[in-house]
């Protein structure tokens, strides 16, 4: 496993401009190809930009985001039980996420990813964010924790069923309304569905 933390520079526009690939090799090549099976850690600081990549592999990998960084290209987790945290995050975080199953979230769009695949748990910030779904959850269930703040939308495009476990917190399932195909949700001020995508 290993851990990096993007830092330096002079100021929050700084940008890194290579991929980080094969998260524990110790030359950490930057070709493509995945060998690490660690529990491996990556934290960009506030308002940095990663120009490149991040791909991950097996093991339970976790990517903090500090308030306002970004990765520009694809955020790729891989499997295990993988995790994004944007809780720092005081603006609001937008993603379309395109898929959610039992190999984790995937998302063609974000505002802190250029587009991400592999994330089992998303936990977000202070801002009014919104997630909108386009695709019926099945397997092993995802969860998206909304975070505090207020305003924070969860929005459906896609015929499922809605069941609210306490105030802003419960379960997206696929129909039927199967409990093992479903996508956890905590801390949603308001649910939207048209049940078109």
């Amino acid at each position: 496993a290993l851990s990096i933390t993007v830092t330096g520079g002079s100021g929050a526009a700084t940008t890194e401009a290579f991929n980080i690939n094969n998260l524990g090799d110790a030359a950490l090549s930057v070709t493509s190809g995945f060998t690490d099976s660690g529990a491996d850690t990556v934290t960009l600081q506030a308002g940095r930009t990663w120009a490149g990549n991040i791909l991950t592999n097996g093991g339970a990998d976790t990517v903090t985001l500090g308030a306002g960084a970004r990765i520009a290209g694809t955020l790729n987790l891989g499997a295990g039980s993988d995790t994004v945290d944007a809780t720092a995050y005081t603006s609001a975080i937008t993603a379309r996420v395109t898929g959610a199953n039992a190999s984790g979230m995937s998302a063609s769009s974000s505002s802190f990813a250029g587009d991400f695949a592999g994330v089992e748990t998303l936990n977000l910030g202070t801002g009014g964010d919104t997630i909108t779904l386009t695709v019926a959850p099945s397997g092993t269930a995802n969860t998206i924790n909304m975070g505090a703040g207020g305003g924070d939308t969860l929005s459906s495009q896609v015929d499922a069923t809605w069941v609210l476990t306490s105030n802003g917190s419960g379960q997206l399932r696929g129909l039927p309304g199967n409990a093992g195909d479903q996508l956890a949700f905590i801390g949603v001020d308001n649910l939207s569905t048209d049940g078109d995508a």
